[in-house]
Parts: C-alpha cells; sequence; structure tokens
C-alpha cells in the first residue's frame, strides 16, 4: 500500500511541475465550481487531459482562454 501511495505522489509532483491543475485546483484558479468546469469542458471550451481517472488541465491554457476573454 505505502508504495501505491508514493506512486501517486510521483505522479502528482510531475503534474504540477508541468503545470498541470487537478480539476479542483483549475476550478480555484479560475474562481468558479468544479461543476461549471466540468461543464465548460463538456461544451467545448476547455480542453482537459484525463490521467488514468483523472481530469487535469493545463494553466497555461486557462491563462489563454483568460486573456482571449473566454472564460
Amino acid at each position: 500500500m505505502k508504495h501505491g501511495n508514493q506512486s501517486l505522489l510521483k505522479v502528482d509532483e510531475s503534474n504540477s511541475q508541468e503545470g498541470y491543475l487537478t480539476s479542483k485546483e483549475a476550478a480555484n484558479y479560475l474562481n468558479v465550481a468544479v461543476k461549471t468546469l466540468y461543464n465548460q469542458k463538456c461544451n467545448g471550451v476547455l480542453g482537459g487531459y484525463k490521467f488514468g481517472k483523472f481530469l487535469y488541465f493545463k494553466q497555461r491554457e486557462l491563462d489563454e482562454l483568460i486573456e482571449r476573454g473566454r472564460f
């Protein structure tokens, strides 16, 4: 079990280093509810990246959407 937790920590650390945000982090970053974030993804406004069963968003892409006024 300990080994599994260590693997998860490594995945989370590499994601944050690459500029990936979890759904909760991305929602906080955009100051919206997680449900709104999912709705925007389903409507094609946001892109997302699925790693296993988790959905991540690139902070750079979120910044670009904000700059273009799309979010």
